[in-house]
């Protein structure tokens, strides 16, 4: 099922994929949808729910939230919720390393960690 959006500063994802655009900048989660590539910046917080529908919602500090297109069942929504924490987690390593490798070019999708396109 589709879901409807309720919220004036909430948008659709329906791939989240981690890059950085240069070595001097940031690693950063970028939420993609059919308008393009937006960052999703600061501490993320999870959400198995939206407007009582099971699916995933990313919360960033700028208040903006991330619902992913689709309803899941709960087991689903686990997955991607326990997938995007890992996206999370290679983000602050790629910081913390300075690794280079992670480029708009190369980047690591959500989609790829699932094994099919959300």
């Amino acid at each position: 099922m589709k879901i409807e959006l309720v919220n004036q500063h909430a948008d659709h994802f329906d791939d989240l994929w981690v890059y950085r655009i240069r070595e001097t900048q940031p690693c950063c989660i970028y939420a993609v949808n059919e308008d393009g590539h937006t960052p999703i910046v600061g501490n993320i917080a999870l959400s198995d729910s939206y407007n009582n529908i099971t699916t995933v919602m990313l919360r960033s500090e700028r208040r903006c939230s991330w619902v992913l297109r689709y309803s899941l069942s709960s087991e689903q929504a686990d997955i991607y919720i326990n997938k995007i924490s890992e996206l999370i987690r290679v983000c602050d390593s790629v910081n913390y390393t300075n690794s280079p490798e992670i480029t708009p070019e190369n980047p690591l999708k959500l989609s790829d960690l699932l094994g099919f396109a959300p």
